[in-house]
């Protein structure tokens, strides 16, 4: 068993509600291995550090714990996921002028980010993947694990909330087991996206994402 610690933000059915009443219900609904956050009307986080086989069952099975408690509850975001340049120092255990000097020197390996500004901001999951490949002896896999789900499960929702049509569907495996499929389905229902049809294929659905970020990839 591995130990995942990650966050999952909800948005509530009614925004201007408190969080607060939910608070009881939720650990009594097998999220006492969360911190939550109730600071804001309309939403709910909750920090989890959950012990699992894998990041996968860690969050399906944390999701379904909060539908249990708020069954109307829609997730909208799920970290760790998008990182600054101090994320990366402290993850990767140097200072920040040490990453920046990484970034710069290894420009053709280092991957880009997501967004370029100040700050600038990287998908984890692509940071990972390159200590994974250049330094291996740092990574940490189950982190490295997590992030890849996290930015799976927003890029989706991203792509699915810009690009439904009928007969689109999501999928996070595709060689799966009958209970990853089962968690799967629960992530689908979180995102608010309600319609599972079997016939589409993780490979539709890679096509179609680096159709409209203009990979080459297919």
């Amino acid at each position: 068993m591995n130990q995942y610690d990650f966050t999952l933000t909800f948005r509530l059915n009614n925004i201007e509600e408190s969080p607060e009443k939910y608070v009881e219900n939720l650990g009594a609904n097998g999220c006492n291995d969360a911190l939550i956050g109730i600071g804001k009307l309309g939403s709910i986080s909750l920090n989890f550090n959950r012990e699992s086989e894998s990041a996968l069952q860690a969050v399906a099975t944390a999701i379904q714990d909060v539908k249990k408690a708020i069954p109307d509850a829609t997730l909208t975001e799920a970290t760790p996921d998008f990182v600054g340049m101090t994320d990366i120092a402290a993850i990767y255990g140097a200072t920040r002028q040490y990453i920046r000097k990484i970034v710069t020197s290894q420009a053709r390996s280092f991957p880009d980010p997501v967004h370029e500004g100040n700050p600038s901001l990287w998908h984890l999951a692509d940071v990972l993947g390159w200590i994974h490949t250049y330094e291996p002896e740092r990574l940490d896999r189950e982190l490295y694990e997590l992030s890849k789900l996290n930015m799976q499960i927003n890029s989706y929702r991203s792509l699915l909330k810009a690009s439904m049509s009928p007969g689109f569907s999501i999928r996070f495996d595709a060689k799966i087991s009958r209970q990853q499929s089962e968690w799967n389905d629960i992530l689908h229902s979180a995102l608010g996206f309600t319609e599972v049809l079997p016939s589409a294929s993780p490979k539709r659905i890679h096509k179609k994402a680096c159709a409209v970020i203009g990979s080459g990839s297919h």
